[in-house]
């Protein structure tokens, strides 16, 4: 083997070093920066500096590389670049990272909001330059390229406090309407879980041949609203009514014959 070509290996293995050290340095850097940060500041920022910190390294290492190997750094670095775009897509990666800082600047959300994005509903646990990460109600982790965020809706249910919740109540045969709506409105008024300084209403949703149905709207504490929530709000509204002595019906079913 020509010294030439070892000299070249060499300084391929010196770059490939480089790269590695450099990388796991970053990643520890960057780890250590937003744990300390995140006394300070929103844990959202404390990401982002994170990994403005992370790229920075990660790009001193490969001046480093150029500087220290010269042609064989290069062509480590083009092998390596063509091997990273040919798995993630380079136009992928650049419009996630694009997408990622504006992410931050917006603030959609934050660390720990609870959203729905691209049909998928979590606590956000972690954003990346490049990724948004959930944690699911069902215990599953979802990834999200952050492109794939800003082309989708976001619901934030943690921007504005509580949750509205509902339910319908049939009352059968003839009965006094107002007396029925003042039993709700106090009955909602006194719902367990309902979120203090908001105030409940009672409409009067339908009439049917014989029963007349009685809908009641109120808003709750929770950022997600748990099923058990609307059949507890039922379940007082209908022990209201009955403590009241006022008879508690079942839907009507209507058949239409041809």
């Amino acid at each position: 083997m020509s010294p030439d070509l070892i000299t070249f290996l060499t300084k391929i293995l010196i770059a490939l070093a480089i790269g590695v050290g450099g990388y796991l340095v970053a990643w520890i850097v960057g780890r250590l920066i937003k744990s300390v940060l995140v006394k300070f500041i929103s844990a959202t920022w404390a990401a982002f500096l994170a990994n403005i910190v992370t790229l920075g390294i990660m790009l001193y290492a490969i001046k480093l590389i150029l500087n220290l190997t010269g042609a064989a750094g290069t062509f480590a670095l083009i092998v390596a670049g063509f091997g990273a775009a040919m798995t993630m897509g380079s136009d992928d990666a650049a419009k996630d990272f694009v997408s990622g800082v504006k992410l931050f600047f917006l603030k959609y959300y934050g660390i720990d909001d609870m959203v729905t994005i691209a049909g998928f509903t979590g606590y956000v646990t972690e954003i990346t330059m490049t990724n948004t990460t959930l944690s699911t109600t069902t215990r599953d982790s979802v990834i999200i390229p952050n492109s794939q965020v800003l082309k989708h809706i976001i619901i934030n249910h943690s921007k504005i406090p509580g949750h509205v919740v509902s339910t319908v109540i049939p009352i059968p045969g003839e009965h006094d309407r107002e007396k029925v709506m003042q039993i709700l409105q106090d009955g909602a008024k006194d719902f367990s879980l309902r979120m203090e300084d908001t105030t409940p209403v009672v409409t009067l949703d339908d009439l049917g041949i014989k029963t007349s149905y009685y809908k009641i709207i109120t808003v709750v504490e929770e950022v997600v609203l748990k099923p058990s929530t609307p059949a507890k709000l039922r379940l007082e509204m209908v022990n209201a009514l009955e403590r009241a002595g006022v008879p508690v019906g079942e839907a009507e079913v209507v058949k239409f014959v041809k």
